[in-house]
């Protein structure tokens, strides 16, 4: 007993503080190691499981639609037949300057560039308007014009005001009109 305690006492008085430390991480690896991982291992198979079920669900749902009949070819289709035809660009852009003009917005002039989204099958009626009024009128014919075309698209809009003071906006304001393109309207 006596070797023992004195085992124990130079055990005390040679070990430094970094060696037991080093021993009591060891031995909380050695318990994560044989408690924690092996539940953890059971939790990433049973995730396993769960994923491969829902991938075998999906593919059962994709086969079913398979068998029912194709699928909708274009996605975009419902949207392009909900667009306006050509044959509505010219009234389109008078009610847009007209709503100007009913809001006391100032639009001297306006430019316009057309083009087919080829990739989306419709086109694309770009008017440029710069406009200038007070902010709240320039406000007003925004949110009128967006609300009259669903449609229409704002683009951009740029604010500048030539002096701090001064109770005139001026407003660079791009619009994109969607329309069915040719090809579309044709159909």
């Amino acid at each position: 007993m006596n070797a023992r305690t004195s085992l124990s006492g130079a055990w005390r008085r040679n070990a430094s503080a970094p060696v037991r430390a080093a021993l009591v991480l060891a031995a909380v690896a050695l318990a994560v190691v044989l408690v924690v991982l092996p539940h953890l291992q059971q939790r990433v198979e049973m995730a396993q499981a769960d994923a491969d079920a829902a991938r075998l669900a999906v593919l059962k749902a994709d086969r079913a639609a398979a068998a029912n009949g194709p699928r909708a070819a274009d996605p975009l289709k419902g949207f392009r037949d909900g667009l306006p035809s050509q044959a509505e660009r010219q009234p389109r852009v008078a009610e847009l300057l007209s709503l100007a003009d009913r809001h006391g917005v100032a639009t001297p002039r306006s430019e316009y560039r057309y083009s087919i989204e080829a990739g989306l099958g419709m086109a694309r009626y770009r008017v440029s308007l710069p406009v200038s009024g007070p902010y709240g009128a320039v406000r007003g014919f925004l949110e009128a014009a967006m609300a009259a075309d669903p449609s229409l698209v704002l683009d951009s809009v740029r604010l500048s005001r030539p002096d701090a003071n001064a109770a005139t906006l001026q407003a660079d304001l791009q619009f994109s009109l969607l329309m069915q393109s040719g090809a579309e309207a044709a159909r």
